[in-house]
């Protein structure tokens, strides 16, 4: 059996040590990060936060040590996650960066300062590259790949009058961004520059895998959709400042959305499944009106994006299989899933690679309600 290669270096990507292993199973959870352990033989160095690389093949993963824990016969027991755990962390974030009513060339539009893309590089550069703490520094390289705009979380300000508020960074802005716009953050280490590549990509640009459940190929264990059929289609936004005032968003047959329901070349999905959100207008801002309907344009914004891949499909297949390919499958990467007459739409969020096989997941969805966070 062809061998893991191993690999721990230290926080300026200086190799401290290397081992082999014949049997690794790796949970790589892009929407919350999964235990992962692997017995290595003993060394003095401290293994703790370091980052583990571990190859065979085609296949890699770039991560960061959480615990050493000795085992008998010389050996040490190493826990790790994915790499982009480091930015689990709270961060101090500008709510203006959201859709926001500005002024182009004598017209108002709804529109963003930055795309998205260009927020999480300005978020990453601000807390791990150009921070005053050297020890905060991380060997990082940023590249927004692609351009996402119209976005929003519907974030408030933390203090009334003011536009920031504290996040997570993981977990607020990076998830809801693969849950809601598709987009991920693809790692890539260079060990010989000593750079952590980091390519910030909306994968709609990637071609869709196409999958016949039906082929003894692929076994299917599970498939979760929307409690609800075709989940939200319609949502009413109350002014929490006025409940006199609402509006109201459609979604279309291509998961679009907008507040024409007779939208020309558009076609309402039925039966009707409706949500109730209420939004609080920003009170410093001159006309009350314009107000409620940006705040109702955000909430929309993040109960109707990735309505899509709302759901849960977990595949297995043979990690070499030649029609799917799973190694060289990316987070974020769209699946067309044929099963019994039904076709099912989503996008990968999680890999579990082992000697037996492969396991991927797609969709937003978890069956647990709280995983475990390293």
């Amino acid at each position: 059996m062809l061998q893991y290669s191993i690999d721990f270096f230290d926080r300026a990507l200086r190799n401290i040590h290397h081992d082999s292993a014949g049997d690794i199973s790796i949970d790589d959870d892009y929407i919350s990060f999964q235990r992962n352990k692997v017995v290595v033989r003993y060394t003095d160095v401290d293994l703790k936060d370091a980052y583990i690389y571990i190859e065979r093949d085609d296949y890699s993963f770039f991560g960061v040590v959480t615990s050493v824990e000795p085992t008998k016969e010389n050996t040490i027991e190493v826990s790790f996650k994915n790499f982009l755990a480091v930015f689990d962390e709270p961060v101090l974030f500008d709510t203006d960066w959201q859709l926001q009513d500005t002024e182009i060339e004598g017209a108002s539009e709804l529109t963003n300062e930055m795309s998205l893309e260009e927020t999480i590089e300005e978020l990453l550069l601000k807390n791990y590259v150009d921070t005053d703490d050297l020890l905060q520094v991380l060997p990082i390289s940023v590249t927004p790949v692609t351009e996402t705009w119209s976005w929003g979380f519907n974030l408030i300000s933390d203090v009334e009058e003011q536009h920031y508020c504290v996040v997570g960074l993981y977990s607020t802005v990076i998830v809801e961004a693969m849950k809601s716009y598709g987009i991920a953050i693809q790692v890539s280490p260079n060990f010989r520059t000593r750079v952590i590549n980091l390519d910030i990509v909306n994968q709609s640009t990637l071609s869709a895998i196409n999958v016949d459940g039906n082929l003894p190929n692929v076994e299917i264990k599970t498939l979760k959709t929307n409690d609800r059929p075709n989940g939200v289609n319609k949502l009413t936004v109350y002014n929490a400042d006025d409940f006199s005032q609402s509006i109201d968003f459609y979604v279309f047959t291509d998961m679009s959305w907008g507040i024409d329901p007779d939208e020309e070349g558009k076609v309402r999905i039925f039966p009707v499944v409706r949500d109730v959100r209420t939004a609080t207008p920003d009170s410093t801002m001159d006309d009350p009106a314009e107000a409620f309907s940006l705040a109702a344009v955000d909430v929309a914004h993040g109960v109707l994006s990735g309505l899509e891949w709302d759901n849960l499909i977990e595949l297995e297949v043979a990690t070499d299989d030649p029609l799917i390919q799973p190694i060289g499958l990316k987070f974020g990467q769209r699946i067309s899933l044929w099963y019994k007459g039904t076709q099912y739409v989503s996008i990968l969020t999680g890999k579990k690679m082992s000697t037996k096989g492969t396991t991927l997941t797609f969709g937003s969805e978890r069956i647990q309600i709280t995983k475990r966070l390293l």
